[in-house]
């Protein structure tokens, strides 16, 4: 044994490598049992801290029964006891999965995971070694959790309901010791369709009549507001008050009143914000002087005192439209008629440092009256599409901060449009349009394509049945998808990224009137909401296309007007609406559809 230390002295001052056999061998490093000097009880075991391989022998003092060589020069850990790690040469087996494979089911906002033999190291756990996809193959973000022996998948976001998904375990998976699991195993399990929750009443106040209605979704906040009036019995005032109530995690919060105005509200619109603000903007119709028009903010916590944006002017103001770029600001653009046939667009934002500029920036006057704008918003950059009466022309304009591209003629139409929408996706952006035939036009990197009729010639005409600018919509994987109303019927086409337009066909079982049309989309799915005697809903996703139309059940009374969002943060759309109750007054409802 001295001769084969002096062999091993030597070697090492000449630089010369120790490979072969340990114990009398002289080597510290193996590849197997072989390697090491058997008849003393050698093995090959698998030091934790390093990527080697080295001899252990049998030794009573130390916990593990092992000492490493005491040749070991190659990392300094010779002479001490094996690491317990070392002796485990069995691999993890998996032992249990939730959900079950095959699981047809399962709710969207399961969690998922494996459980296994042995505990398992965490720093193994990675997005190649153990990895959620969905039936089109896209991997799902999620959080991962080692405990002990399982290990939990928590999607970020809940999954989309009538999906399959697949659950991939691979090798790389190891135990504590670096023994990995046998070989690349996966199973499957599908998603239940998307239920409506129980409706919520939003309201406090019980003698009141609710007339207009909106929603907004963004950053997990969810707000609404609406208008109402005062009543004694069945016999109301003016329609003079605005309320707000805002829904954080999945609960709706009190309304809070944001004015008490001396003439009719009319047009209530609302933004929300990924900052997790929102603002409410509505209209006075000038009954007893001129058209104002009036906002208040909600700051994450409590709305601010109603600020007017423009009450100088002579005839009525039209509904607005809101955007809320990721810059945090929001974007509020309107139009007030002049004269039976000029209107100006007027423009204010209102910034997260300094709140409200003044109605300015863009603005245009150029005598004709228009119909429009629709609003959209991508990224820092606002959408802003509209229609000039006298020259029956469709206008484009991008906006960025407080400057704006000229308007830029996209189309010219042979009547006033029945729609008129803008929605904008990464790079592009989609105008919608319709009179006697439904009509988009596409742009990507600044270049737009050829116009294309979306319905077939023999098709009915569209109607105004439709929200203003809200038949429009990009999911987040690039797909644009339109929908609009004819005098009964419901309809839809889709243009798949990098694609041209599908075939139109109606979304719509039901043969009575459509009203307040509109769509919302996120992820991969939009959902298509109107109503007739009832809520009606046909939801869309990217990886399986529309699921057909039906009653939403949550509503057993007329429904009046209704609203729709969607929020990113719980992968659900959040409907609000007014329904009659039985004191013979109107009261605001919400449901969500996850």
């Amino acid at each position: 044994m001295q001769g084969s230390l002096l062999t091993l002295s030597l070697l090492v001052a000449s630089g010369a490598a120790l490979v072969g056999a340990c114990g009398s061998g002289g080597s510290v490093q193996c590849k197997d049992n072989s390697s090491c000097d058997l008849a003393s009880g050698g093995m090959c075991l698998g030091n934790p801290g390093t990527t080697h391989q080295w001899c252990g022998y049998p030794d009573a003092d130390c916990p593990s029964g092992y000492r490493w060589s005491e040749l070991d020069v190659g990392d300094g850990v010779g002479g001490r006891c094996v690491d317990p790690r070392a002796l485990d040469k069995t691999p993890p087996i998996i032992t249990g999965r939730n959900p079950a494979p095959e699981s047809q089911e399962v709710s969207p906002a399961e969690v998922i995971s494996v459980m296994f033999s042995e505990e398992i190291e965490p720093m193994s756990i990675t997005a190649s070694s153990l990895r959620l996809e969905d039936q089109s193959g896209r991997a799902v973000d999620v959080v991962a959790v080692t405990r002990g022996s399982e290990v939990v998948l928590a999607p970020k976001v809940p999954l989309d309901p009538r999906l399959s998904y697949r659950v991939t375990v691979t090798g790389e998976v190891t135990d504590l010791a670096g023994n990995g699991v046998p070989e690349t195993s996966f199973w499957e399990f599908r998603t239940r369709a998307a239920t409506w929750s129980a409706p919520v009443l939003l309201e406090n106040e019980q003698r009141k009549k609710a007339v207009s209605i909106d929603v907004a979704a963004a950053g997990g906040v969810i707000v609404a507001a609406w208008a109402s009036a005062t009543c004694v019995n069945t016999t109301c005032g003016l329609v003079n008050e605005v309320w707000a109530a805002v829904r954080k995690g999945g609960v709706w919060g009190t309304p809070t009143k944001l004015s008490t105005a001396t003439d009719r509200i009319v047009g209530i619109r609302v933004g929300a914000s990924a900052t997790g603000r929102a603002i409410a903007v509505w209209g006075e119709d000038g009954v007893s002087g001129p058209g104002k028009l009036y906002a208040s903010h909600f700051d994450g916590t409590s709305w601010a005192s109603s600020v007017p944006l423009q009450q100088n002017r002579d005839r009525s103001i039209r509904p607005a439209q809101v955007v809320a770029p990721n810059d945090g600001s929001f974007f509020v653009v309107w139009t007030d008629l002049l004269l039976p046939t000029r209107s100006t667009f007027w423009a204010a934002r209102h910034l997260p440092t300094t709140g409200w500029q003044a109605a300015a920036g863009v603005q245009i006057d150029d005598g004709q009256d228009h119909w429009g704008p629709a609003l959209a918003t991508s990224g820092d950059s606002i959408a802003m599409l509209w229609d000039v009466q006298s020259t029956r022309e469709i206008s484009f304009s991008q906006i960025s901060g407080v400057s704006g591209t000229d308007p830029a003629p996209i189309a010219t139409t042979p009547a006033k449009p029945m729609l008129i929408a803008i929605a904008t996706g990464a790079a592009q952006a989609t105008a919608l349009w319709g009179t006697d035939h439904v009509m988009a036009r596409s742009q990507t990197n600044g270049v737009w394509d050829a116009p294309t009729q979306l319905d077939e010639p023999s098709r009915p005409p569209p109607t105004f049945a439709a929200k203003a600018g809200s038949n429009l919509a990009y999911t987040d994987r690039g797909t644009v998808i339109a929908v609009w109303a004819t005098a009964t019927d419901t309809w839809q086409a889709v243009r798949p990224a990098g694609q041209t337009w599908g075939p139109s066909f109606s979304i719509d079982n039901a043969a009575d009137p459509v009203e307040d049309l509109q769509l919302a989309a996120g992820r991969s799915r939009a959902l298509a909401l109107w109503r007739t005697s009832d809520v009606i809903a046909n939801e869309y996703n990217d990886a399986s296309g529309w699921h057909g139309a039906a009653a939403s059940g949550v509503s057993t009374a007329p429904v009046a007007a209704l609203a729709i969002a969607y929020d990113t943060e719980t992968n659900t759309f959040v409907a609000v609406w007014l329904q009659g109750n039985a004191a013979g007054l109107v009261d605001v409802v919400s449901s969500s559809y996850r």
